[in-house]
């Protein structure tokens, strides 16, 4: 038996995120996207606003944090956004946090083999704030950065790609997920040169 629910989108780059992993019907309107799962997915309905603006804030962050440091600032991926914004929305349904299923599998890396997306590395960080948005970004990004193995993500050198999705849960929580990766070609060419 299958379950419907409704997703609401600010934004249309969620749909073809949520597209890769869950089927897709003709939304009935131009903000609204009706999802079909079977009975071993997610059954807790979230109503999902997305915003590009607080994820390019959070990449701003993160592209700070790394040139402070000495490193090259990170280049936005559209198909590590997809992920990035599966994450998110499976994220706010799952409380704790987590980056495995079930089997003790990552999640994440599940959902690039779907999408296949080559890496030689890749990184997941998911972070929880309460509301307002506006200051979400900033409290996130400084508890991330206050966590060593968070840190260690953001500012990991060979990383040359990133992509955020961001979410707020039925709770008023707003979930964000960081994907960071350097392509398989990336590492290849550092390999060479050293």
């Amino acid at each position: 038996m299958n379950k419907e629910r409704r997703l609401f989108f600010l934004t249309g780059s969620a749909a073809l995120a949520l597209g890769l992993v869950i089927s897709y019907s003709k939304p009935q309107s131009q903000n609204e996207i009706l999802i079909t799962e079977s009975p071993t997915s997610i059954t807790t309905s979230v109503e999902v606003i997305s915003s590009d603006e607080l994820e390019n804030n959070m990449i701003q962050k993160i592209n700070l944090a790394r040139t402070e440091m000495g490193l090259l600032p990170l280049t936005f991926d559209p198909d590590l956004a997809k992920v990035a914004k599966i994450r998110s929305i499976e994220s706010a349904t799952s409380t704790p946090l987590t980056h495995y299923d079930q089997e003790g599998s990552l999640i994440f890396t599940q959902l690039l083999g779907k999408v296949q997306y080559p890496y030689a590395l890749v990184g997941e960080n998911l972070a929880r704030c309460s509301p307002p948005a506006e200051s979400a970004v900033d409290r996130c990004f400084e508890a991330l950065m206050d966590s060593s193995e968070h840190r260690a993500n953001i500012l990991e050198p060979t990383f040359s790609r990133v992509a955020i999705g961001f979410t707020t849960d039925l709770n008023g929580l707003e979930v964000f997920a960081q994907i960071f990766a350097q392509p398989p070609e990336e590492a290849y060419e550092s390999s060479i040169g050293s």
